[in-house]
């Protein structure tokens, strides 16, 4: 690593030492409420009507998720 690089990083380690935890942590949080977030989509898009078909991959262990809609949308209508 670059000696001006290292100086430069204790010295930001030294100087906002806890603003940079801090930063790191919200971060970590942040992210872990989006994706607490998206789990809670799923089944909620489930319950709105969209049939959701999971289906695991054998070669590639990736799942993949289809959204089916199980009926045509219905017209809005004006109340008379």
């Amino acid at each position: 690593m670059n000696r001006t690089l290292r100086i430069y990083l204790a010295t930001l380690g030294r100087v906002v030492r806890w603003k940079l935890v801090g930063t790191l942590a919200l971060m970590v949080l942040y992210s872990l409420t989006e994706g607490i977030g998206f789990a809670l989509l799923l089944p909620t898009l489930q319950v709105a009507g969209l049939k959701l078909i999971v289906r695991e991959a054998d070669a590639t262990r990736v799942v993949k998720v289809e959204i089916v809609a199980d009926r045509a949308p219905q017209p809005v209508t004006s109340p008379s």
